[in-house]
């Protein structure tokens, strides 16, 4: 009997210490925690008591591609994890955490819908297609340029005071963004806002487009006060791309430019999908020669009089 009860106290004692470590699976992850002093040996696990109270993490440029155990790290108030390799982020179980700094990795998706504290965050240079700040009302900093986000809403962010979203003019892939809609009823609050080389941008929505707004920049679009504004700006756009017609796509060899509405072309750019621009011609505006090109996605900029037009070519 005696036996059985010892049997049954190391049993459950075994399960109480496995239930108190947390997965780490990544060594760059694990090490940095070792330098921290929050674990004390590589065996990707870390006591969870060690990690629950941890309030600042600096994981900036640390070569990290897997966070699996940030999510026991439920008393984070600030998150550095720039410039790693990371897909994947997930901080809804760090429901206190005020700033985040996930900019230049690859994630693809961002779910900040539970840190209701967050105040900044930074997250431009990932792949990321939608990002969605809607119950973020105190967020004051916001810079998430280049990414693959065609539309972003910010009217529930009433606190921002600084707000962010330029884009790599070398990388017109990652161009994406069409409409910024910045209606917050606040606008006066934004003391700092940059907007430049988003060459897709049509619309900016702001509280009054007649106002002043010192200290905003903005390169390409148009700061409107509604979508019939920018629905009429919109049409004249689409009459400008129209006017130029791109044939054949796909292409083997020679891709011909068709100016149907007589545009004052002032050049034609191509770039590879790696945002390296591999032709510039100021003449000869009727046709691209891809013969040499190798087969892929390809992207042409024709900047006329009336605005830049882009076009996605498929090399075969």
């Amino acid at each position: 009997m005696k036996n059985a009860i010892v049997f049954l106290v190391l049993f459950q004692t075994t399960i109480l210490l496995t239930a108190q470590t947390t997965y780490v699976p990544d060594d760059n992850f694990e090490q940095a925690l070792i330098y921290y002093g929050h674990d004390d040996v590589m065996d990707d696990y870390v006591l969870t008591a060690n990690i629950t109270n941890v309030e600042y993490l600096q994981l900036y440029n640390l070569n990290i591609s897997d966070l699996t155990g940030i999510e026991d790290f439920t008393n984070l108030v600030g998150l550095n994890v720039k410039e790693n390799n990371l897909t994947s982020l997930d901080i809804s179980n760090s429901q206190n955490l005020e700033f985040l700094a996930c900019d230049f990795n690859q994630l693809t998706e961002l779910d900040v819908s539970q840190n209701l504290m967050l105040y900044s965050l930074k997250c431009e240079g990932n792949l990321l297609t939608n990002l969605d700040v809607s119950q973020n009302v105190l967020l004051r900093y916001l810079t998430c340029g280049n990414n693959y986000i065609s539309e972003i809403d910010l009217r529930n962010n009433i606190n921002l005071e600084n707000f962010v979203y330029n884009s790599y003019i070398s990388y017109p892939y990652m161009q994406a963004i069409e409409s910024i809609d910045l209606r917050n009823g606040n606008n006066t609050n934004i003391s700092f806002c940059s907007m430049n080389n988003n060459v897709n941008l049509k619309c900016v929505f702001v509280d009054d487009k007649n106002a002043p707004h010192p200290n905003w920049h903005l390169s390409h679009g148009n700061y409107v006060n509604n979508e019939a504004e920018c629905d009429a700006i919109l049409n004249v756009n689409n009459f400008i791309e129209k006017s130029i017609m791109i044939y054949p796509n796909p292409v083997a060899e020679i891709l011909y430019i068709e100016n149907m509405g007589n545009l004052n072309i002032q050049r034609i750019e191509l770039y590879d999908n790696l945002g390296r621009r591999i032709m510039d011609l100021s003449n000869g505006f009727d046709q691209v020669n891809f013969e040499d090109f190798s087969s892929g996605v390809y992207f042409v900029n024709i900047h006329t009089d009336n605005g830049l037009i882009k076009k996605k070519i498929i090399k075969i």
